[in-house]
């Protein structure tokens, strides 16, 4: 299975290229990957123009399983309100032997996230209704720190329970 995987768009942000997003957009449907799968901050604040700009460009991925979470960014704001209404809350993709789940880990305003009690018990009944099959479990922010990086706080709150 071929997946791609996209994050950290930002549209909004100062230095966002729409002209690089296209021609990634373009390199994607060159692929023809079996599923695309986009883990979050499509926008910098949150804000309705910046869904509307990442809508725009997403819609523009011809591949026919694409999974679209959220970021923390996405949640700044009002933009957790915004997310469902460009964006269908993803929960599972089925492509033959395998499935891919995304886990939603951002809280609105706050940059750090967890997966939270609810959608753990979700992820464990989901993972064992597939026992059979290839399992991908996507979120945007980190399970384990990346030392050296200054991405050592951004871990989710609850990573042990998850892991």
């Amino acid at each position: 299975m071929q997946i791609v995987h996209l994050s950290d768009l930002h549209c909004g942000k100062r230095w966002f290229s729409e002209e690089n997003l296209a021609l990634a957009i373009e390199e994607i449907n060159e692929l023809k990957p079996d599923m695309v799968v986009v883990t979050g901050d499509l926008t910098e604040n949150g804000f309705l123009k910046e869904y509307e700009v990442a809508k725009e460009y997403l819609s523009r991925i011809k591949c026919k399983r694409t999974i679209i979470g959220t970021g923390n960014h996405d949640y700044r704001s009002t933009g957790y309100l915004l997310s469902q209404r460009y964006f269908k809350r993803p929960e599972i993709t089925k492509y033959k032997n395998s499935i891919v789940t995304y886990l939603s880990t951002a809280r609105p305003d706050k940059d750090g996230g967890e997966v939270g009690y609810r959608q753990l018990q979700w992820l464990k009944r989901t993972l064992n209704e597939n026992k059979d099959r290839f399992k991908v479990v996507a979120l945007h922010h980190h399970m384990i720190p990346i030392p050296d990086t200054g991405l050592e706080r951004t871990t989710i709150n609850d990573a042990g329970d998850v892991i």
